[in-house]
């Protein structure tokens, strides 16, 4: 799996990558042996971007969820605006075995009183200077 992340154009570095690793890998242990949860490289991943871009002070971030909606770490960011992109019968035994279902779900990303978009709704937007 390969994820990338930048600010401002700019790729994390192999360095930033290195001394951020140890904290994430320490939260995630740590909330593991409190509640029995187990976290993925998406999720870990996830987590080290935020922690990212919250020391780098990003005024917004843009990200791509797996596999979307309730079940994706990205919901945790409370975003205002989602975009689905796409709607297909993925996941059916998670999501749903509708299009309805899938895209309903995927549309739980976002937060509570945000907005979510299908991307043919979208109007033309310039490049994010901030994304995962």
């Amino acid at each position: 799996m390969e994820r990338t992340g930048s600010v401002d154009g700019a790729d994390i570095g192999d360095d930033e990558l290195a001394r951020l690793k140890p904290r994430i890998e320490e939260a995630t242990s740590e909330i593991s042996r409190r509640t029995g949860e187990k976290f993925g490289a998406f999720e870990a991943l996830f987590a080290l971007a935020c922690l990212y871009f919250q020391e780098r002070d990003c005024g917004f971030a843009v990200f791509e969820a797996g596999i979307g909606g309730r079940y994706d770490p990205v919901r945790l960011a409370g975003a205002q605006l989602t975009c689905v992109t796409s709607v297909d019968y993925e996941h059916v035994e998670l999501l749903g075995d509708s299009l309805q279902l899938i895209a309903s779900d995927k549309s739980d990303a976002c937060a509570s009183g945000g907005h979510d978009r299908l991307w043919r709704e979208l109007p033309k937007l310039e490049a994010p200077s901030h994304r995962v």
